[in-house]
């Protein structure tokens, strides 16, 4: 048996295939690399955006804070707790530490000597809390609050640290990642 095909059953001819022109074939790939070209300048684009208004959020969020710091209210519970500093000092005499300035007006206020400091000092403190936590969470433009608080945090941290950690209604935790950088090793006062 012959297995080999008869030669009249084998077509002499392959029907034609479709071959565009050179100009069609670059047009071709013309066209997918300008839609690829665009389709990665918009998403750049839009990631860009997005990164762009999250820092955005980040800094209103610090000048939020900055402007409770700036509010009059807590601007007097300041002046109020610097005033109070000045007359612990010269009570006390010349060139005491600032943790025994501290020491003083935080028994007289705990003990009712000074009742009248105890809401502008709280103040203060609250408005350090804020600080700090936005700190810590990563919800604010750290750079910003750096800027802003660093400096007056650690003056207010010298004079009333010690009885802070002792008093207990008093959350410490994330004021002191401000200032020594925390377990988020995020930028802080200590790494200025």
């Amino acid at each position: 048996m012959n297995t080999q095909p008869a030669e009249e059953d084998v077509p002499d001819e392959k029907p034609e295939e479709f071959k565009p022109s050179f100009v069609w074939g670059r047009l071709d790939f013309f066209v997918k690399f300008v839609a690829f070209t665009f389709s990665t300048i918009a998403g750049t684009t839009a990631v860009m955006s997005f990164l762009n208004s999250q820092d955005a959020k980040l800094t209103d969020r610090s000048f939020d804070i900055v402007g409770l710091w700036e509010e009059p209210v807590t601007q007097r519970a300041n002046a109020e707790l610097r005033a109070r500093v000045d007359v612990a000092r010269d009570e006390l005499g010349f060139a005491p530490a600032d943790e025994q300035i501290g020491a003083l007006i935080i028994a007289r206020m705990i003990s009712g000597e000074d009742p009248d400091l105890l809401a502008p000092f709280e103040r203060v403190w609250y408005v350090l809390r804020r600080v700090s936590h936005c700190h810590e969470s990563g919800q604010c433009d750290n750079e910003v609050l750096r800027e802003f608080f660093c400096d007056y945090a650690q003056s207010f941290w010298s004079y009333f640290g010690k009885q802070i950690t002792e008093v207990d209604q008093w959350d410490t935790g994330a004021f002191q990642a401000f200032l020594d950088g925390g377990a988020a090793q995020k930028q802080s006062c200590a790494t200025e």
